[in-house]
């Protein structure tokens, strides 16, 4: 049988369990539940989790879980593993498609006892919208909602449990910061928001590829970022624009639902509380903007939807902190002092948890870089050489008391 034909027999059969599969989670959507934690846990997003080299993938996956960490966050770019359109693009076994970076980081993390979380971002050429002006970020242009909801499907069979050799993965990501113009653009049309919106679109295709295939992979909404612009920038406040995702009008204070055709779709709401102002406990000065203390106002969103009956599935959903840090000095010169940032870790895991945070994940293991020269670099609690900082048994002693393991 030729290549094209074997192909066109895959692909057939994987049409058909595709289908079979929906009418499932047409019958238990909510069986992804079951797989959730049951209390406040934390994790690490790490490239080092995606090295090429195993021993070094062993090595940081490891010292993640001695870290109490329970989830690793890996993040590999949607135009890494499809770099080409796909012929079948809902089918893994599709060749245009390149697993290996992701089956090794999926493996190693799974085989020192990580929860995997992909989030997916960055959309390949093919898949962004006409139009895209010059100075764009690539991969953030109008992604298109349908192939990523295509994607979306692809990685969930691949990661079910049911392909030969690969560990089931337990939850799913949709794009990362959709909320900042480099992560997906436009943001606004002069002073009218576009992103979420169309972000409302991209999370829908995702949470509907991903359930097509496996019921108990739980589908993440993007995190957003913590600060924001007046209309018209380049960020929209997160507060304002998951409002505008779950149709809800009023300020914070007064949330109302209003009629709401396209409900988002997804099983946990994430943001990422990051302060860059100060300490865990000092609040963003916008009403609008969301740092650490101010996690609650996301949850507030979160169940003001569910009373108005604007998201699906109905019932409870989950809050995740999809990313949280403080860089410190050294190696950054604008970072905190080492005792300063074990102090924040220290306070801010208990403080999400408290504001309704069943996860919370720390932006790096480990320093990206020996300078610390751009944000988040230095934000590890360990060094670029690989010795501990302070923020190591901070972040132990924290996250037993948020009720980690």
């Amino acid at each position: 049988m030729s290549g094209s034909s074997l192909l066109g027999v895959r692909i057939t059969r994987f049409a058909t369990t595709s289908l079979l599969v929906a009418i499932s989670y047409c019958l238990c959507f909510a069986s992804s539940a079951d797989s959730r934690v049951s209390r406040p846990v934390t994790g690490f997003a790490d490239l080092l989790f995606r090295s090429s080299d195993e021993s070094v993938r062993d090595k940081w996956t490891s010292r993640a879980r001695t870290a109490n960490a329970s989830y690793a966050r890996l993040m590999i770019p949607w135009s890494t593993i499809a770099p080409s359109q796909p012929v079948a693009p809902r089918n893994p076994l599709d060749p245009a498609y390149r697993w290996s970076e992701f089956d090794n980081a999926v493996q190693s993390s799974r085989a020192n006892g990580l929860r995997v979380m992909y989030t997916v971002l960055h959309a390949p050429s093919w898949a962004e919208g006409s139009g895209k002006p010059s100075g764009v970020t690539p991969g953030s242009w109008k992604p298109d909602p349908r192939a990523l909801g295509d994607f979306a499907h692809a990685v969930a069979e691949r990661y079910s449990g049911r392909t030969a050799g690969l560990p089931r993965i337990q939850a799913m990501q949709a794009w990362n910061e959709p909320n900042l113009s480099t992560y997906l653009a436009p943001q606004y049309r002069k002073n009218r928001n576009l992103s979420a919106t169309h972000y409302k679109r991209m999370q829908n295709a995702f949470f509907e590829g991903v359930k097509s295939s496996s019921t108990s992979i739980d589908v993440v909404s993007a995190g957003t970022a913590p600060y924001g612009d007046p209309p018209g920038g380049e960020r929209t406040r997160p507060l304002t624009f998951w409002r505008k995702v779950f149709c809800l009008r009023g300020g914070q204070q007064k949330l109302r639902p209003a009629r709401c055709k396209n409900k988002p779709r997804l099983d946990v709401l994430a943001h990422h509380p990051i302060n860059t102002s100060g300490g865990p406990r000092r609040s963003a000065i916008n009403p609008n903007d969301a740092s650490t203390p101010d996690f609650g106002q996301v949850r507030k969103i979160m169940r003001a939807a569910e009373r108005g009956r604007n998201v699906f599935p109905k019932g409870r959903h989950d809050l995740w902190a999809t990313e949280l840090w403080w860089d410190s000095n050294p190696p950054s010169r604008s970072g905190v002092g080492l005792k300063k940032q074990a102090r924040y870790y220290r306070q801010a895991l208990p403080l999400l948890a408290r504001q309704g945070a069943k996860v919370v994940m720390g932006l790096a293991l480990r320093d990206y870089a020996r300078s610390g020269t751009s944000r988040g670099d230095a934000s590890g609690i360990y060094r670029a050489n690989g010795k501990r900082k302070p923020s190591l048994g901070a972040w132990r002693s924290a996250s037993r008391r948020m009720g980690a393991r």
